[in-house]
């Protein structure tokens, strides 16, 4: 009769490494060459504890492997040769689908959702490793039978060509069983887990006939030891008291901190990791490569783990915070495959090209920036957008060149992609992602990826050579259902980064057991953390896991307790916890299983009040970035003050930081809030009567922009930067291309009469004939509007045209009643003067105090000749009246804040060549202004104001005072100014800023107190 022999070791945390040493050396006996087989519990366990025995004593012949691993090297060729692969977690989900499909059971109208779907193949994994008798034994319950059901004929489905790991155990015990396998006569589990009924039995078999040492740990906590004696009793091992060595009963942290969140127990971890490299945690220094961060629970955990371990420089292994499917190759490939999900928007398309350094069938790398710019301006932002607009862009000579390009490239992504809903072989799909992955990505591209965008390039493509086996189970698919199999095999895959050995270890909690470490810093140790919250299961009772031998929340806790108890007794161990979550606002209590000093009391915890406040007590820094932090803490604690310290005096980037926030604090302008009046600007006005270069002419629109806000008119005319116009959110035609629209059909009507197709209106008004050719004109530049996309959603368009229809006619029948009055004829319309395109058109200049004129450029909307030979200018409004209607003889400029009309008068006289002609100038309201008039009749007393006016703007420009001037706090349900509120949340805090500066003495000329804000100020929205 076969014998089953353990040699049992038990031992403590602290003592596991020197258990397994003494363990290797009894199994080879007197035969130090002899080879001996170490199951370990992890790889990583398997490789520091290979390199802390080879540095200690040496070993020699001794293979670590994992228990499955072991398990594929004794019945992998079986299955080979068989021609069986290893099943994926698509295949499986697939193969579920399909059984669901077939007889959904009790299932019902659930059967088809996803989470119905992963929670019936996670089952089917653990009801496989439990083996027949505990399926028989869930088989007892009518929910056991349902779920036993579908694990039974995915199982038929798959067992011919594909096997999982219950088969590898399953064959590897059965070639034990069968035959003496060379090389594993002698073998030792180190720190093994309770195993499922198929590893159990594995295991009792790898013990039969041969003496297998067993090497376990006990903490003598007797809920945190629970599993491990379950894993004796399950093994039939049978301990007294006297057989044990002495275990650690009261193993306790050597530290709690309590952190305000889980982003500053992560700096106390990195500052942890300093301290013990350098010899202040333990006395002596500790290698990075021994020193390891866990923690509980994978959010929020890892990847703030792994952002501030990158940001301070400090070398790591483990798996990444950052999810395979966020590296360069899978996202782009994902994103690939659902750009056109919801039609190819202008916004999906970007964000795949955003950040990807993708090429164009020529292999060249796209222009994304130019595309993005040229997309935006042709108002694009749904799927039939794309052609008729930029088509529309073709002839301009600015974003002709891109906007047919991008439209090149638009046809040709759609014939790549092709219909949402064709379908493709699972193995014609992953050509074509590979097709896609050589021609957009490149494979110099790809070598040039950083390791782990390479390992996640690796990944992918392991990824796809398994989902080419499905087309064995799944029927033709659509490139989502392919691509939604592809994001789910990517989430499962798991990518390391670092080497093992090399660096600080990080990982879970879980998977500490076999650890090499001196220094250990456990994060997370609160309530619903450590130990986490229990995981519900959706199909099963409690009851029925139990029945059939499944692991339950329970057991899953007293694991995790085991590692926890484990690492405090066998490294110097650093616990933290965090008081509360900032991300959903929670209170957090410390975790009941870190122990106390005495028995029934609370643990003795260290409380870190703030992130700053620990930053101003730490003693030695991590890194040059909270060194400078820290010391400029002290020194504002110290002094009250945020001046230069002695000790800062060589930290330029202090220096420079406090030097702009003293500033901005202070009640003068600076030149990090507006003073550029050191700095040498190019002058905008020209003496009297010189020559002047006509393209250094401004516009009366950008004079107004600095009135209203000259640091608006810095960032717009200086630094060249405008807001950006988004047409994706753009819900109905704005102000400005409402204005455009109006402006564009009058002045195709006026052309019309300027060039005699239709007759000019004199005394007779406008006539039928003229109204025909508006509504004709009308309906073309709305045409025109919707084919750039400016007119927002059609819903919304639909009521809005009809409403610009009666504003514009309305317009037309007061202005046909002022044509009658007048008896004017129309000499021209949007008529341009001189702004460098034309050298021997005459200059437009506005005279300044001083001896100075201004070279203004701009565009008048319509000029008319009177019937008395006078000039009448007409700028189209089609906003509010505001404080138009204050225009007068004695204030014809609104106190220096408009001055369009003096430079469209200012022109016509240019332009017709009377110097002495009267002008009226007016803005002409439209239904918003109940189609008013308000002009002026310039004669010299009127540009005598005009000139101390503009003066006294042009003097401000010139000097260089450019300062933010916000409006005051208020509800609004628009932004007035974007450059004042660019994150359009308020302007509260510039507003107070502006409050302290103008009472700046050399600013009061322009803004000082005394210079009364208007509250009703002009709009501008034409």
């Amino acid at each position: 009769m076969a014998r089953v022999t353990f040699q049992p070791l038990i031992c403590s945390p602290s003592a596991a490494l020197s258990t397994l040493a003494t363990a290797i050396a009894q199994a080879k006996g007197s035969d130090p060459l002899a080879s001996v087989t170490v199951v370990v519990p992890t790889n990583v366990a398997g490789v520091m504890a290979r390199r802390a025995l080879g540095s200690d004593s040496g070993i020699l012949r001794v293979d670590m492997v994992t228990i499955n691993r072991l398990a594929e090297l004794l019945a992998g060729p079986s299955l080979a040769h068989d021609k069986r692969q290893p099943v994926s977690t698509p295949l499986l989900e697939l193969t579920v689908r399909r059984v669901l499909d077939e007889a959904p059971g009790s299932y019902g109208v659930v059967a088809h959702h996803p989470a119905t779907v992963v929670a019936l193949r996670e089952l089917h994994q653990e009801l496989r490793l439990a083996g027949e008798s505990g399926a028989e034994l869930l088989a007892q319950s009518a929910r056991g039978r349902e779920a036993v059901r579908v694990s039974r004929a995915v199982t038929r489905i798959l067992q011919r060509r594909w096997y999982d790991e219950a088969d590898l155990l399953a064959g590897a015990t059965d070639r034990l069983r069968s035959e003496q396998v060379p090389g594993l006569d002698r073998v030792v589990l180190y720190l093994p887990a309770p195993f499922d009924a198929l590893g159990s039995e594995f295991v009792r078999q790898l013990s039969t006939d041969r003496v297998v040492h067993l090497v376990t740990a006990l903490t003598g906590n007797r809920t945190a030891d629970h599993e491990q004696h379950r894993l004796l009793e399950q093994l039939g091992i049978s301990i007294r008291e006297d057989d044990t060595e002495p275990v650690e009963h009261r193993a306790r942290p050597a530290r709690v901190v309590s952190t305000t969140d889980a982003d500053d127990e992560v700096r106390v971890a990195v500052r942890t990791i300093i301290d013990a490299a350098r010899g202040a945690v333990t006395g002596d220094p500790v290698p990075f490569e021994r020193i390891a961060v866990l923690w509980p629970t994978q959010q929020p955990y890892a990847r703030l783990v792994e952002h501030h371990l990158n940001a301070d420089g400090i070398p790591w292994n483990g798996r990444s915070g950052t999810e395979l499917t966020e590296r360069i190759a899978p996202r782009f490939l994902l994103d690939l495959l659902a750009v056109d999900r919801r039609g190819l928007q202008r916004r999906s398309l970007f964000e795949l090209l955003a950040d990807v350094p993708a090429k164009g069938a020529d292999g060249l790398t796209l222009p994304t920036a130019e595309w993005e710019r040229v997309s935006r301006r042709a108002g694009v932002s749904r799927d039939e957008d794309w052609l008729p607009r930029l088509g529309a862009l073709s002839e301009h000579k600015r974003w002709g060149p891109p906007a047919t390009s991008l439209r090149e490239f638009i046809v040709e992504l759609r014939s790549i992609l092709g219909h949402p809903q064709a379908t493709r072989t699972w193995a014609e799909w992953v050509d074509w992602c590979d097709e896609q992955l050589a021609s957009r990505l490149g494979s110099n591209a790809i070598a040039h990826l950083s390791d782990s965008e390479y390992r996640a390039w690796e990944a992918l493509v392991s990824a796809l050579e398994r989902l080419k086996f499905l087309d064995t189970v799944a029927e033709p698919v659509t490139r989502s259902e392919f691509r939604t199999v592809l994001e789910n095999e990517l989430a499962d895959a798991a990518v390391r980064d670092g080497r093992i050995g090399t660096g600080v270890a990080i990982g879970s909690l879980a998977s500490a057991g076999g650890l090499v470490i001196d220094v250990a810093i456990v994060l997370g140790a609160a309530e619903g953390l450590l130990p986490p919250s229990p995981r519900t299961d959706p199909l099963l009772s409690a009851a029925d896991r139990e029945r059939a031998g499944l692991a339950s929340a329970d057991q899953r806790a007293h694991r995790l307790h085991h590692e926890f108890v484990s690492t405090l007794g066998s490294a110097h161990t650093v616990v933290t916890m965090p008081r509360g979550d900032l991300r959903s606002t929670t209170v957090n209590q410390a975790s009941h299983w870190i122990p106390a000093e005495e028995a029934g009391e609370s643990p003795d915890i260290d409380e870190v009040d703030s992130s700053t406040l620990g930053l101003q007590q730490l003693p030695f820094a991590p890194c040059e970035r909270e060194r400078r932090l820290r010391d400029r803490l002290r020194h504002v604690a110290a002094t009250g003050l945020l001046t230069h310290g002695d000790t800062m005096v060589d930290d330029i980037t202090t220096r420079r930081g406090l030097a702009l926030v003293e500033a901005r604090r202070g009640e003068t302008l600076s030149e990090f809030d507006g003073d550029l009046s050191l700095i040498d600007l190019p002058t905008l006005s020209v003496p009297t009567g010189s020559g002047f270069d006509p393209r250094r002419s401004i516009s009366p629109t950008q004079i107004q922009q600095w009135v209203s806000c000259p640091h608006g008119y810095f960032v717009h005319y200086l630094l060249g930067v405008s807001p950006v116009d988004e047409p994706d959110s753009q819900l109905s035609i704005n102000a400005l291309d409402r204005g455009s629209l109006h402006h564009d059909a009058l002045d195709a009507l006026h052309r019309d009469v300027l060039s005699g197709v239709l007759p000019q209106p004199t005394d007779t008004g406008w006539t039928d004939e003229h109204r025909q050719a508006l509504e004709a004109h009308f309906d073309t530049a709305c045409a025109d509007a919707e084919r750039l996309g400016r007119t927002g959603r059609p819903a919304v368009w639909a009521s809005e045209r009809e409403r610009m229809h009666r504003d514009l006619f309305g317009w037309f029948e007061r202005d046909s009643e002022e044509n009658r009055a007048r008896g004017i004829t129309i000499i021209g319309s949007e008529l341009r003067f001189p702004d460098g395109s034309d050298e021997d058109a005459a200059a437009v200049v506005l005279a300044l105090p001083g001896d100075r004129q201004l070279p203004v450029r701009g565009s008048i909307d319509r000029l008319d000749r009177r019937r008395d030979g006078g000039l009448i200018v007409t700028d189209h409004k089609t906003g509010g009246v505001g404080r138009y209607k204050k225009l007068s003889a004695a204030d014809p400029t609104l106190d220096g804040t408009v001055f369009q009309l003096p430079t469209y008068a200012a022109a016509a006289r240019a332009v017709t060549e009377g110097a002495n002609d009267r002008v009226l100038a007016e803005y002409s309201m439209f239904g918003r202004g109940k189609y008013e008039r308000f002009g002026i009749e310039f004669d010299d007393e009127v540009w005598s104001v005009v000139g101390e006016h503009l003066g006294d703007v042009i003097d401000g420009i010139e000097s260089g005072w450019f300062p933010q001037v916000p409006q005051a706090p208020g509800f609004r349900m628009w932004v007035d100014c974007h450059y004042c509120e660019p994150d359009e949340l308020g302007t509260t805090d510039a507003f107070e800023r502006w409050t302290a500066k103008r009472s700046d003495e050399r600013i009061a000329r322009w803004f000082g107190p005394d210079v009364q804000d208007d509250p009703d100020g002009v709009t501008s929205d034409d």
